[in-house]
Order: structure tokens, then C-alpha cells, then sequence
């Protein structure tokens, strides 16, 4: 299971997913003077102290990110599923962008400007990861399927 170069695509979106969980997406500068919002997955922290859960749904995205991920790890008897499951995943890594621009666009800019951090752009490189573990999945299943005719 280990030693197939899928697994270990997904392995990554499984890391890079906790990771974007606990590192900022951004922050928010406010339009004057002041010390402007840290925006994480989980929340916004003011910088007054206090937290908004605007952003929950980010963090409901990244964890069914991760649980994807990892089941499509523990199905490695069923290629087709797996396959499938990484589809759904890079469809949730597009939502995850789609629902951040809804953000800067619509709640962050009433605070002040919008500035993505790091963290920002590792969905993108799971949405890598999951295309390369499809890619993987289907040369399998198309390795096996040869083998089928062969006999």
C-alpha cells in the first residue's frame, strides 16, 4: 500500500491539510491606522482579541479535504473508488478557492484589504497532488486490466 507513489501523493494532501488548518490564510489590513485581522481556517482573530467564525466553513472544507484523502489511502483494493475520491477531492480544493474570493470579496473588504499568506496557496499544491494520485490510480488500473486480457 506504502510503497505506490499515490499513497504518497495522498499522504501530502493529508499533511498539507493540517498544516493549512494551523497556519494563517491571511490577514486583513484595516483602511487606516491600526493592526489589522489574522485570518485563519478556523476563525478570524481580531485585533482586539476577539474571534469571528466567518471562516468555519474553510475549516469544514480542509477537514473533509483530509478525510478523503485519507480513505482514499485505505482503499487500495477498489482503484475505481479511489479514483473517484480524488476527483471529489480536487473539487473540494476548488470550493475551499472559491469560497476565500466570496470572502475577500464580499466579508474581508468591509474590514479593510485582503492579503493572502502561505498557507493560502496549499490547496493549490493538493489540488496538484490529488490530480498526480488519480493520474497514478488510473495507470494502475490500467496495468491490472492489461494483465486481465493477457491471461
Amino acid at each position: 500500500m506504502i510503497q505506490r507513489k499515490q499513497t504518497l501523493f495522498l499522504l501530502a494532501v493529508v499533511i498539507l491539510s493540517v498544516v493549512n488548518v494551523m497556519l494563517p490564510i491571511g490577514n486583513i489590513e484595516p483602511e487606516g491606522m491600526g493592526v489589522g485581522d489574522i485570518v485563519y481556517s478556523l476563525c478570524v482573530v481580531k485585533a482586539d482579541g476577539g474571534k469571528s467564525f466567518a471562516t468555519a466553513a474553510l475549516f469544514a472544507v480542509n477537514v473533509l479535504s483530509f478525510v478523503v484523502a485519507l480513505l482514499t489511502i485505505f482503499l487500495y483494493t477498489n482503484r475505481l473508488l479511489q479514483a473517484k475520491l480524488c476527483i471529489r477531492g480536487i473539487i473540494l480544493q476548488v470550493l475551499w478557492y472559491a469560497f476565500v474570493v466570496y470572502l475577500a470579496t464580499s466579508v474581508f473588504s468591509a474590514s479593510g484589504t485582503f492579503h493572502p499568506a502561505f498557507a493560502s496557496c496549499l490547496p493549490l499544491i493538493n489540488i496538484i497532488l490529488f490530480v498526480m494520485a488519480r493520474h497514478g490510480i488510473m495507470k494502475d488500473e490500467k496495468l491490472v486490466r492489461s494483465m486481465d486480457r493477457i491471461r
